[in-house]
């Protein structure tokens, strides 16, 4: 599978892995408990939250046909490059 041209507006879902228990909420009313360790599926803005300060690792990216992109360096680069370099 080729990654899209402009990965960051076809991403709807990131899957990550918790490097610590933290709250949050995938959708501004609820919230959860993500605990350290789990791999969670969650919104884009949640994930990228916990990924930009190290709260999370990165598993995959979900397009929006639900199809699984690969984490490979170009995509992950160009994620590193959205971020600020936090990835």
């Amino acid at each position: 599978m080729v990654a899209p041209s402009n990965p960051i507006e076809r991403i709807v879902m990131i899957r990550v892995r918790m490097l610590e228990t933290k709250p949050g909420s995938p959708n501004g009313i609820v919230v959860n408990t993500y605990h350290k360790g789990n791999v969670y599926e969650l919104p884009d803005e949640l994930a990228m939250s916990f990924l930009s300060v190290g709260h999370a690792e990165l598993v995959e990216f979900y397009n929006t046909k639900g199809e699984a992109l690969p984490v490979r360096p170009p995509l992950r680069d160009r994620i590193k490059a959205f971020l600020g370099g936090w990835l």
